[in-house]
């Protein structure tokens, strides 16, 4: 007799694939090298523009935004903004349609070049790529001359990633007139995400550094920052408030107006701050799988398939002040220390441990200092960071921390030595692995042979259970209860089962 089987289908993500691409990216200015008398700082922000995939490939592209600020020849300071695009491209994958990306450039170094006839300025960048596959799956639930041991499980089933862009507006005043802003920076971390009605509700907090030049006389460099919370939603038609998600963002763009009153000495400064938003969300999902199967006509096979379902979760943000010595190139006598711009944090390790996730890695910044006559120059500082992040993480579970750095100052303690302090927020997320085994279908080998005896007397297995007990035997669970009213399962081996067969 045939075998007819019955299936079902289920939409399974997985991990296909994590890739680091590294490049050098640079912007040539209009700056004579011959105009140039010092350098003062040069710091550079990614901003990713485009992603897409392909059967076979990845591809992706962005700008690089790059703020300089140097002394010119009659020892005035002066600013340049340039941008640069990027772009990359993953190639030899096999990816199916359902494909959802995480792609996040980190600018990791930069660097000014005063070698040709016009200054150039570069980066060193590292764009991280995550491929997420969405696949359905087909699996066995049952069928005709199939007698089937069923088990109801629940799985985790992403609802597929979905995105939106979000603006973020503040506007404030401050009381001096600005002459000119030599560096801005905008950063946007996470802070909850949940399922509402129909939608993915994205709670954030970009974070705003600007370094200004006052005007007049007194032409003080003057560091501004502000903290501004966001709420956002996401369409997602299949979420309800019962669902789990998580969320990451990207600041793809950002753009200050300034308004200057010379005659009150006031400045009115307004932000507008473009982010991509992206969420997922998460369902639980009951699911009937096979978990063993016989015909009592036929030998037949099994071909089982083994799934890894992965989620990620996001937790709540971890904030610390960091504390830290460090040295510095020595300063000359008399230099004041003005303010820090560009800071950042790299985290170059992490794991997990008996109590949480530990992180370990570095913090980044230029600090500006006053010289004599108010000449302005710059020293880099670094400081390292170690990091017990208290979350509850299981063995199958990856770990994954990001980190913000804000509100970087120094304590200079002699000439070629500080405390640094600075804000720092930690961002940790779990991928979830959920191991399911499914029978995707059953194959006919060949007929059985029939048994010719009408009463058999078989002992049993000791602690042997209904279902693989009437497949040893041949025979239908419903008949073997209803022959043998008096055993219980599980047995201990000493039953007498009796098996009647009709002729």
């Amino acid at each position: 007799m045939t075998i007819e089987s019955n299936k079902e289908r289920i939409l399974i993500s997985e991990r296909a694939g994590e890739f680091r691409k590294e490049q050098k990216v640079e912007c040539k200015t209009s700056i004579p090298t011959d105009s140039v008398k010092k350098m003062i700082f040069v710091t550079a922000y990614p901003y990713l523009l485009r992603q897409e995939s392909t059967e076979n490939s990845v591809n992706y592209s962005g700008k690089v935004s790059f703020f300089i600020c140097y002394e010119d020849q009659d020892g005035e300071l002066r600013k340049c903004e340039c941008e640069k695009e990027f772009n990359g491209e993953i190639l030899d994958l096999v990816l199916p349609e359902r494909v959802d990306l995480r792609i996040t450039p980190t600018v990791e170094k930069t660097e000014a070049d005063l070698s040709g006839v016009h200054l150039a300025v570069n980066c060193q960048l590292l764009t991280e790529v995550q491929i997420k596959t969405r696949l359905e799956r087909e699996y066995l639930v049952g069928g005709e001359n199939l007698i089937c041991d069923l088990k109801e499980e629940e799985i985790t089933v992403s609802l597929g990633q979905r995105n939106t862009n979000y603006t973020v507006e503040e506007e404030y005043e401050v009381n001096y007139s600005i002459a000119e802003v030599l560096y801005q920076s905008a950063d946007c971390v996470i802070t909850d995400s949940q399922c509402g009605v129909g939608c993915i509700i994205v709670d954030g907090q970009v974070n705003l550094s600007q370094i200004l030049l006052q005007s007049g006389e007194k032409r003080d460099i003057i560091k501004e920052s502000r903290s501004v919370p966001f709420r956002a939603e996401i369409d997602c038609e299949e979420a309800m408030p019962a669902l789990t998600s998580s969320a990451y963002c990207l600041v793809k763009s950002f753009k200050t107006d300034i308004t200057v009153d010379g005659e009150q000495g006031k400045s009115q400064i307004q932000w507008r701050v473009n982010l991509s938003l992206f969420g997922e969300g998460y369902k639980q999902e009951q699911i009937i799988r096979v978990c063993d199967a016989f015909s009592l006509d036929s030998e037949i096979e099994l071909e089982s398939q083994n799934l890894l379902s992965q989620t990620e979760k996001n937790y709540p943000n971890v904030e610390e002040k960091l504390v830290q010595k460090t040295n510095i190139e020595e300063l000359p006598v008399g230099a004041i220390y003005s303010c820090v711009l560009g800071e950042r944090a790299f985290i170059t390790s992490q794991e997990t441990v008996e109590n949480g996730i530990s992180v370990t890695g570095v913090c980044q910044g230029t600090a500006i200092f006053l010289g004599g006559e108010g000449k302005v120059f710059s020293r880099k500082l670094e400081a390292p960071f170690m990091s017990l992040l208290k979350v509850e993480t299981e063995e199958l579970d990856k770990v994954s921390v990001s980190v913000c750095a804000k509100n970087m100052g120094l304590k200079v303690i002699s000439l070629d030595g500080g405390e640094i302090t600075c804000e720092l927020c930690f961002s940790p997320s779990i991928v979830k692995t959920e191991e399911v085994k499914l029978v995707k279908e059953a194959v006919k080998v060949k007929e059985k042979e029939r048994e010719n005896s009408a009463i058999s007397v078989y002992i049993p297995q000791k602690e042997e259970g209904l279902f693989p007990l009437a497949k040893r035997l041949n025979v239908h669970p419903n008949e073997l209860l209803l022959t043998n009213k008096e055993i219980q399962f599980p047995l201990t081996g000493e039953e007498r089962i009796v098996v009647f067969r009709q002729k």
